[in-house]
């Protein structure tokens, strides 16, 4: 009867601090989570920020419609390398 009752505080015990280590790795995944979130709102900002540079940049040389075309074609050429990039690297 003794061997069964330690049996049961022994696994009481590692439950116990596995349930540590689980806490511990959840508190790491949310933090490094926010992080990439707000890393993400910043990068987009930046990005929109830049464009909106390069249009008023080129506006002022050629005209809106050519500042948008250029613009445009920056903003797919990027998207579409970032594209290559991420379905080459999930492959």
């Amino acid at each position: 009867m003794r061997s069964v009752t330690e049996l049961i505080v022994h696994i009481a015990d590692l439950c116990e601090a596995e349930g540590c280590v689980l806490r511990a790795m959840v508190v790491r995944l949310v933090l490094g989570m926010a992080l990439v979130i707000v890393a993400t709102i910043l990068i987009t900002g930046g990005a929109a920020l830049l464009l909106a540079a390069i249009f008023i940049a080129v506006q002022g040389l050629a005209g809106p419609a050519v500042a948008a075309l250029v613009t445009g074609l920056i903003a797919l050429g990027i998207g579409g390398i970032f594209t290559w990039l991420g379905r080459r690297m999930g492959t």
